[in-house]
């Protein structure tokens, strides 16, 4: 009888440990789970936030286009000390660049050389051309006059750029384009 009750009691303690056992995998796949998908919604708001930002700071910029003389010198007026003007601008093409911080405030254009914080960086282009070019449809073959076609790009970036970028447009986090009949 004892032999039964020790050979019992052994069963029990290997069943108790085997169920632990399992618990503790389930337990763990759990949390990794849990961390994998709270990592993926850190990631998923802070690319929000930064969606966010940008619309925000670019729309603004675009009103401020359309309804004032819609040429980037009114950027000039509004936002000066925060302007860079790249060295290849030429007569039909125009643009300017802010810099922002990790928190999408404007950095000032004298604090850029000795800034180590810049993280994010908008670019406006201004491209003047024929009407007939940006408006041409086929109810209404002939437009005549100028317009102005602007782009507005953000960029995750902790450089400064002197140059319009041709060939990494495609790395904007965030890009809006517009127009304006001009005459």
């Amino acid at each position: 009888m004892k032999k039964d009750f020790e050979s019992n009691s052994s069963n029990k303690s290997s069943l108790f440990l085997m169920e632990m056992i399992v618990a503790t995998f389930f337990f763990s796949l759990t949390c990794t789970i849990c961390a994998i998908v709270f990592v993926h919604s850190f990631k998923t708001q802070k690319k929000s936030i930064e969606l966010s930002n940008s619309n925000t700071f670019a729309e603004n910029i675009s009103q401020l286009l359309l309804s004032e003389s819609g040429n980037l010198g009114i950027l000039d007026e509004k936002f000066k000390g925060y302007i860079i003007k790249p060295d290849n601008s030429n007569d039909n093409s125009e643009c300017v660049y802010f810099y922002f911080d990790e928190n999408f405030n404007l950095i000032l254009e004298n604090d850029l050389k000795n800034s180590t914080n810049i993280r994010y960086q908008l670019l406006v282009t201004q491209n003047i051309q024929d009407a007939n070019k940006t408006y041409k449809t086929a109810d209404n073959p002939v437009i005549e006059g100028k317009s102005v076609v602007y782009n507005i790009y953000v960029f995750e970036k902790n450089d400064l750029l002197n140059t319009l970028p041709k060939d990494n447009i495609q790395e904007a986090i965030y890009h809006l384009s517009f127009d304006k009949y001009i005459n």
